[in-house]
């Protein structure tokens, strides 16, 4: 399977890009007055201010990296001074903003990435206070190991479902074929998104594309991507001449994220799309330029029939202690408290 490579969160950097983030600032129409830039100068670890009401009265002032809602993954950006001196660099930004926020987020960054641990402790040095939760994963596999082990030590038994939707396939007498397409990949885009929307509707879940904003940075996305090669449409072309389910994943550094899969509900009773997931993987196994098939964001129970190692990500909320405008909310918090707690006893 060629040479085998160590992977890390730093590596998990395909919304970390330049072209993702001025895609993502053009359709959700990002004012650049409210993107603070921390780090030295010309840093790419950009966050934008997104202010909460807080008693009709007050606006609280978060930070959020540059992105959050599309990004799965959030990374430190390493500059030549290393990542100590990146994370005391944006702490000395922030201090010299002190009353220009309130609170700071960092969330899905992954555990093994590296610069969260200099950055919290950098933020703790400034005597904010900051706290870690570890309460979401995502699924991978290493696909630098042999396929048929995998299978049969693990798949076989996990995808018994499938199995059977094979057998259905069989007495029926349907086939597939499935076709990966690098190209024109826009071409299939709005049916693959129609389908999307349609399963969505029938199973009560929510749908991201259904926001103009989303679904148009999608298409910019795979316009630019298709051209850097970091993209890739798979789908499963039935015997009826008829595509039964599509997966639109991305494609960078050895890495194959799962981003899209979407399936045509005529053709539920086959599991069409977990069919195509099979086939996608079983593909990256026997790619030797693919060395992990990533599951990005998202605890769905099928991720785990066809996955079993998990890494956990990294949420921190960083609380500024120093800020003016924390300090009255928190202080009219407790007259509100006062009044609720004096009137509840009154009553």
């Amino acid at each position: 399977m060629g040479i085998v490579k160590t992977i890390r969160g730093n590596n998990y950097n395909i919304h970390s890009q330049k072209e993702w983030f001025k895609i993502y600032n053009k359709n959700f129409s990002i004012n650049t007055k409210n993107i603070v830039n921390l780090g030295k100068e010309n840093s790419e670890f950009q966050f934008e201010i997104r202010e909460q009401v807080r008693y009709r009265l007050f606006n609280e002032k978060h930070l959020f990296p540059l992105g959050h809602g599309p990004n799965d993954f959030v990374l430190f950006p390493l500059l030549n001074e290393g990542y100590k001196e990146f994370a005391n660099s944006c702490k000395d930004h922030l201090l010299s903003i002190i009353d220009k926020w309130d609170f700071l987020h960092l969330y899905y960054v992954p555990e093994s990435s590296s610069g969260w641990f200099e950055f919290k402790s950098s933020m703790e040095e400034a005597g904010f206070q900051v706290s870690i939760r570890r309460h979401r994963h995502f699924y991978f596999v290493d696909t630098t190991a042999d396929w048929d082990s995998y299978y049969n030590d693990f798949l076989h038994k996990s995808l018994r479902d499938v199995r059977g939707r094979f057998n259905r396939l069989k007495k029926a007498n349907l086939s597939y074929k499935v076709v990966e397409q690098h190209e024109n990949i826009k071409d299939h885009l709005e049916k693959l998104l129609t389908i999307y929307d349609q399963r969505r509707q029938s199973t009560g879940q929510q749908n991201a594309f259904s926001r103009n904003a989303h679904r148009k940075m999608l298409e910019e996305v795979v316009e630019v991507y298709e051209k850097k090669g970091w993209i890739q449409l798979s789908y499963l072309l039935g015997s009826d001449d008829k595509i039964w389910a599509y997966q639109l994943d991305f494609l960078k550094d050895g890495i194959q994220y799962h981003y899209t899969p979407a399936f045509d509900e005529n053709y539920k009773f086959y599991s069409p799309s977990k069919i195509l997931l099979f086939e996608t993987l079983k593909s990256a196994f026997h790619n030797p330029k693919i060395i992990q098939f990533n599951f990005m964001r998202g605890e769905s129970p099928y991720k785990t029939q066809y996955a079993r190692e998990k890494e956990d990500y990294i949420f921190m909320d960083i609380e500024n202690r120093n800020s003016k405008n924390l300090k009255r909310i928190k202080k009219f918090k407790k007259v509100v408290d006062l009044k609720n707690k004096l009137l509840s006893r009154h009553n």
